[in-house]
């Protein structure tokens, strides 16, 4: 059976081949040519010609041909050849993550096209920018450029470039996170490319499609757009852009909640990724897929080989120079160290990490360090740094063009079952991103959607941590309510209760999350997660023991505990029975057996 896949496999190599063997027959007279040493004139297409070519399967030579193109530019002193060599070299150094480079070359095809009024080179110079600075993590100088763009293609009535302008419009609002104006932009391009039957484009469009689905975790629909990427590209025998969708097929099959994926898809795309990579001569692809098998190994507990790929990925990253490969190396490297509870040595791979990702001001990756970091330090039992670098993940996901972090609520509904958390977060998702209760979503999110420490310790550790976490709580609670706790102990009266009303608790460590006493209708503990109900029908949530909230009013004459899970505000008691209470928002709260004299005697006083 092996070996009837590895003669199909070979089949389908070679018939894909035949598809570049018309690029190679040119290839080839071209090169014919250029020995006949041919005027400068003549030599000027033959090298612009052959970058072309060699754009589909050999990076290196496409490089090389882009600059003899540009320096025989330079000697027959044609200006929109020069522009466009410029611009071709920029292309090849962006492939090779060279996006420094890049850049520089991109703006020097801008200036010429500029003083040409060559529209069209001009435009399709401006999407070449916009994509390195894209890629520089530059989202926001490349999104204005990029609307601009897309404006005078429609006026200009140039179909390619405005396609070309949705897909980079795509890419930048997937970077930024906005999925579903990303997800329209990409639909857009491939409308128009399709109108225009232009395929190698149509191949691209589907990958991105694919990119965007894997970054939404619809991994079903994402393997589909790949694979339909993958068909295009091979019938356009594109190698360049095959080992990019076979590099990101490998890398959604290393995902561990990916429950499609498996280890014999992740080494089929694999092996075709780093055949198509080491044809192109891709050294950044390599250095991708190095961190792929990284990521596949470090999913499955050994720890030591994926490091190993880790550490491949960073050589290979210093010698292209590539900023963000080495950020994602050093976070990658950091990642597998702090699972190992190596955590001092984790700390210097994280740092060098941030520092590269702050330096690039490259949104997505700074999202992704804030959160890893803030994971690593509650490991570490590093409370402080965990909830300073939560804060700044999730106010971080708030400026991101209005992401919202549902996606950490709903993560915290379906996996953090010890805590029990409630549907009604969801409902409430949108309050948790204005008040930001990175607290209370940080201590959910580690147990539920990563688990690390929770799921491998020891009861009596899983128990100590829970502890330490709540120890820490408390003490912030405390040291945010210092003093609304001096104000209460200072009311003697019950004139004095309309000033109770309007004193402000605050709640998340002090996080933009203060509430009027007044407004709080009733407090309800799920073992050590509070659901903190309000008149205006919103539920916040803080991760306390219920007895911190108690020791607060202790002095309150309108909060006080009525039951082992509840404390309810008396300005919202509406009718009060022999074992519940009836609250202003319909809601029946139980009496404990232990606390029904003194509710009893404390609401029929407050109520006379």
């Amino acid at each position: 059976m092996k070996e009837v896949i590895i003669f199909i496999y070979s089949i389908s190599i070679i018939f894909y081949s035949q598809k570049i063997y018309g690029q190679d027959y040119k290839k080839d007279s071209l090169l014919r040519v250029l020995l006949s040493n041919p005027k400068e004139t003549d030599k000027v297409d033959i090298y612009q010609s052959l970058t072309e070519i060699y754009r589909a399967f050999d990076l290196d030579s496409s490089y090389y041909y882009s600059e003899q193109f540009l320096q025989t530019a330079k000697t027959i002193g044609d200006k929109s050849k020069i522009g466009t060599a410029h611009a071709y070299i920029a292309n090849s150094l962006r492939s090779q993550a060279k996006n420094d480079l890049a850049l520089n070359h991109a703006n020097k095809a801008l200036t010429i096209f500029t003083e040409l009024k060559d529209t069209v080179l001009l435009l399709r110079a401006i999407t070449l920018k916009c994509s390195i600075l894209n890629r520089l993590g530059n989202n926001e100088a490349a999104l204005n450029e990029l609307k601009e763009l897309l404006n005078l293609a429609k006026v200009a009535g140039i179909k390619n470039v405005e396609a070309n302008a949705y897909n980079e419009l795509g890419n930048v609002y997937s970077n930024l996170g906005d999925f579903k104006t990303s997800m329209n932009s990409y639909l857009a391009a491939l409308n128009l490319y399709e109108s225009l039957d232009e395929k190698i484009n149509i191949g691209k469009t589907l990958n991105n499609l694919g990119t965007l689905s894997f970054s939404i975790k619809d991994y079903k629909k994402s393997e589909e757009y790949f694979l339909k990427a993958i068909e295009f590209h091979r019938a356009n025998g594109n190698y360049t852009n095959l080992a990019n969708t076979y590099t990101n097929l490998a890398s959604m099959n290393s995902i561990k909640d990916n429950k499609n994926a498996t280890s014999v898809k992740l080494n089929r795309y694999s092996d075709s990724a780093l055949y198509y990579s080491t044809i192109i001569k891709s050294d950044y692809l390599i250095g991708l897929l190095n961190g792929v098998k990284g990521n596949y190994f470090s999913n499955i507990g050994e720890h030591e080989k994926a490091f190993g790929y880790y550490k491949t990925s960073l050589e290979i990253a210093l010698k292209l120079n590539d900023s963000l490969s080495f950020s994602n190396a050093y976070l990658n490297m950091g990642n597998n160290l702090s699972r190992r509870k190596k955590f001092e040595e984790a700390d210097t791979y994280y740092r060098n990490s941030l520092n590269i990702a702050e330096k690039l001001s490259n949104s997505d990756q700074l999202s992704k360090l804030y959160r890893n970091i803030a994971e690593h330090n509650y490991l570490y039992g590093n409370y402080a740094l965990a909830s300073q670098y939560y804060r700044n993940y999730s106010m971080f996901q708030d400026s991101l063009y209005g992401v919202q972090v549902l996606k950490v609520t709903k993560d915290l509904e379906t996996k953090y079952e010890t805590e029990k958390m409630q549907a009604t977060i969801t409902n409430q998702s949108l309050e948790l991103k204005n008040k930001n209760l990175f607290l209370g979503i940080l201590s959910s999110l580690l147990l539920g959607t990563f688990g690390i420490g929770f799921y491998f310790y020891s009861a009596k550790k899983k128990e100590a941590e829970i502890n330490r976490y709540l120890d820490f709580q408390n003490e912030q609670l405390k040291l945010s309510n210092q003093g609304l706790f001096i104000q209460l102990s200072d009311i003697k009266s019950k004139e004095q209760q309309k000033t109770e009303e309007e004193m402000e608790i605050a709640i998340n460590n002090g996080v933009n999350s203060k509430v009027k006493l007044k407004d709080i209708v009733f407090i309800e503990a799920e073992n050590n997660l509070l659901n903190i109900y309000i008149s205006d029908g919103t539920v916040k949530h803080d991760y306390q023991r219920l007895k911190n909230f108690c020791d607060l009013f202790k002095n309150s004459t309108l909060l006080r505990q009525v039951h082992r899970s509840y404390i309810v505000n008396a300005l919202h008691v509406s009718e009060l029975k022999a074992n519940d209470i009836k609250l202003s928002n319909k809601k029946i709260v139980p009496i404990g057996i232990t606390y029904k004299t003194e509710t009893h005697e404390w609401l029929n006083k407050y109520m006379s």
